[in-house]
């Protein structure tokens, strides 16, 4: 069981990032305010199932990356903010 899932887990590992077992691409990623930006990702796992049958499950999930930015472009909002 733990070879199918290395193997099934393999490929997306090498082109997506991964934060514990879960994959997120920046493909479709929105910024929301404070240098955040929340990423579309996917868990992925093989279970036993009953008999001698296997399940693969896919789940939807999100992530919250901060984006690094120059220090002016973080301060300009804020600047504009207190006038």
């Amino acid at each position: 069981m733990m070879a199918l899932e290395v193997m099934f887990k393999h490929q997306p590992a090498m082109a997506y990032v991964t934060v514990g077992r879960s994959f997120y691409t920046p493909a479709g990623s929105r910024q929301l305010t404070g240098g955040i930006e929340v990423w579309n990702g996917y868990y992925q796992s093989v279970k036993p199932t009953l008999g001698k049958n296997t399940s693969i499950r896919h789940e939807l999930c999100l992530f919250f990356f901060f984006f690094l930015s120059p220090p002016c472009s973080c301060l300009v909002p804020a600047i504009d903010h207190c006038n």
